[in-house]
């Protein structure tokens, strides 16, 4: 495996887990005052939405340490075109409009790009992330969302994948770095599971997301629980308890065990608008990783956050 493939993978792997991530997931507040946890949406409405990743990773090889580090940002839209049949869900397309992504410290030194700048990257393993997310930005998914939040179905555009396959080479014995499995699950997920009624404080309901990734499939359960609702600007503060499994893959190169996990988060719905509005998450994995019989201690803290904006 050449090293711009391994660092494009290990991006892969970040980007997969900020969207497990995104899942997972103030003024004078009123105790008492419920809260109606739906998202209320009308045709026409557009939404953009921030994200950033902040993520620190130790690895420890016989006492030997090394830290990777990287920041990623996304920069996302929702657009609402209509109703389902039913008229009971929304009919949304969700796009994103750029990527900038910064990793330092891994196998293939400094990858970093920005898929709205003109100029190259400078490294393999950069090109060939920046080429397939290339592909993906602006490109509209269609997914059909409850007034929860859970997404229904997914569409993802058409002749999308063999574009990414054709950018990534096609080379017939190795796997895209992104499937079009993962791209839905990647959409499925993302969205934050509500009560979709009327909720009062106190109120604790438990989400939990699945997502495949190269190396296994993570899932990540979390409790939350409606703290408080901010009588003037109708902002509900929903606490999130994250925690985190992994089952690896019988045929992945590596082999996980995870050893613990841990983290918290706040999330702010605004009832009156019925859309999110901010989110932040602080999340440490440590797990073991064996591959080629060596043992490497990994432990991953990060720091997601969303924000709506104006």
């Amino acid at each position: 495996m050449t090293r711009g493939r391994q660092g494009a993978e290990m991006m892969v792997r970040h980007l997969m887990g900020l969207v497990a991530v995104v899942a997972a997931l103030a003024g004078n507040t009123v105790q008492a005052q419920n809260a109606d946890l739906r998202w209320k949406l009308q045709p026409g409405d557009t939404l953009h939405y921030v994200v950033d990743q902040n993520m620190t990773t130790i690895l420890d090889v016989k006492g030997n340490v090394n830290t990777i580090r990287s920041a990623n940002r996304l920069f996302m839209t929702w657009e609402v075109t209509g109703r389902s049949s039913s008229g009971d869900d929304y009919i949304v397309g969700q796009s994103i409009d750029r990527v900038i992504m910064k990793m330092e410290g891994g196998p293939a030194g400094l990858i970093e790009f920005d898929t709205a700048s003109a100029d190259a990257p400078k490294s393999p393993a950069a090109q060939l992330m920046s080429s397939v997310f290339r592909r993906i930005v602006g490109q509209s998914f269609v997914v059909t969302m409850a007034p929860s939040g859970a997404i229904r179905d997914v569409k993802i555009p058409a002749g999308l994948m063999d574009a990414i396959i054709e950018t990534q080479g096609g080379a017939s014995n190795q796997a895209p770095l992104i499937s079009e499995d993962m791209m839905k699950q990647m959409m499925e997920q993302a969205a934050v599971t509500l009560p979709g009624k009327d909720t009062a404080p106190g109120t604790s309901w438990r989400t939990s997301q699945v997502v495949d990734m190269p190396l296994g499939r993570m899932t990540v359960s979390s409790l939350l629980k409606l703290q408080a609702v901010n009588a003037q600007t109708g902002s509900a503060m929903i606490h999130v308890t994250p925690s985190v499994s992994i089952v690896p893959r019988d045929d992945a190169p590596q082999t996980l065990e995870l050893k613990d996990s841990k983290g918290q988060g706040t999330l702010v719905f605004n009832t009156t608008t019925g859309r999110i509005t901010e989110s932040t998450l602080n999340l440490t994995i440590n797990m073991d990783v064996t591959q080629f019989g060596e043992l490497v201690k990994q432990t991953t803290q990060q720091v997601v956050t969303m924000k709506l904006q104006p």
